[in-house]
């Protein structure tokens, strides 16, 4: 059906399409996308030009000339778990599979379905802001949820400036109602900052069932370890039966439903605040 509407479009025949499926909406051509949305009982849309998507999507690309590099820029970041996005309310950005599997078990589905909530992976830490400035510039509500942990100390310090709001600090976690972090990584606060004994029970009652990588600190050896985000999403199967209340789930499901009804102009102040400081700070690395 796409490459029938793609061969009418091409052939001059103006084609408008709506769809829920992100199997209709192609990377390479962002421009033919327009955002239906309401806001305040009012119905409105917002379609970026060609020159919009470079000069907001990603501004490090302003050394490129041609305004085309962009499609292909996005064509090899987008897929679809991350094209679901265009079609949320609210758009939880992560580093990667682990809290992209996980998290619909803490959170519950029917939470994120009720809240129009979709979480979308970003392939590591700094890709959060590129995933962001995009998806902000069709004015979805952004969250963004990392580790800060040792590694790329420089970008949890440009993240930070994401915080909006009142800042929460539980034990091994910082919540604000725009962006969240855990204080070294996931595993760690799931490991050590709920009830480590059940954890420790939960997963030795998985042992025989999933092989866990080892820690960090551990000394690897060349065997096969499962990936990690199976290994967090057994073990969130697990822990929601076993620990009646978590800490950072219930920060995190508060913070996003405050998201969620915070006005357009307040989350317009926002992102204004943030863009002036990725101004400033671009002004001065030049």
């Amino acid at each position: 059906m796409w490459e029938k509407i793609q061969t009418a479009s091409e052939n001059g025949v103006q084609v408008i399409l709506t769809t829920h499926s992100e199997n209709f909406l192609k990377a390479d051509n962002l421009e033919g996308f327009v955002r239906v949305y309401k806001e305040n009982g009012v119905t409105k849309t917002c379609q970026l030009t060609k020159k919009k998507l470079f000069l907001t999507c990603n501004p490090t690309l302003d050394h490129y000339e041609e305004e085309s590099f962009v499609e292909v820029f996005w064509s090899v970041r987008l897929n679809s778990d991350q094209l679901k996005g265009f079609f949320a309310n609210i758009i939880l950005l992560v580093e990667g599979p682990t809290e992209y599997y996980a998290l619909p078990v803490y959170l519950s589905r029917k939470f994120l379905s009720q809240y129009g909530i979709q979480i979308v992976p970003c392939s590591g830490k700094t890709a959060i802001l590129t995933y962001w400035r995009l998806f902000e510039a069709y004015g979805y509500k952004c969250f963004i949820l990392y580790d800060y942990d040792d590694q790329r100390d420089d970008w949890n310090k440009k993240l930070e400036k994401y915080f909006y709001g009142e800042k929460e600090e539980g034990e091994h976690y910082c919540i604000s109602e725009t962006a969240a972090y855990f204080q070294n990584n996931w595993e760690d606060y799931f490991e050590f900052g709920i009830d480590e004994e059940k954890y420790q029970k939960i997963k030795h009652d998985l042992e025989g069932k999933i092989k866990f990588p080892p820690r960090k600190e551990e000394k690897e050896k060349k065997e096969y370890f499962d990936p990690k985000e199976l290994c967090a999403k057994a073990i969130a199967l697990k822990m929601v039966k076993k620990v009646a209340s978590i800490p950072f789930i219930e920060a995190l499901k508060s913070n996003l439903r405050k998201l969620g009804s915070m006005s357009q102009e307040e989350y317009a102040k926002y992102v204004k605040t943030v863009q002036e400081g990725l101004k400033s700070e671009q002004n001065k690395t030049r």
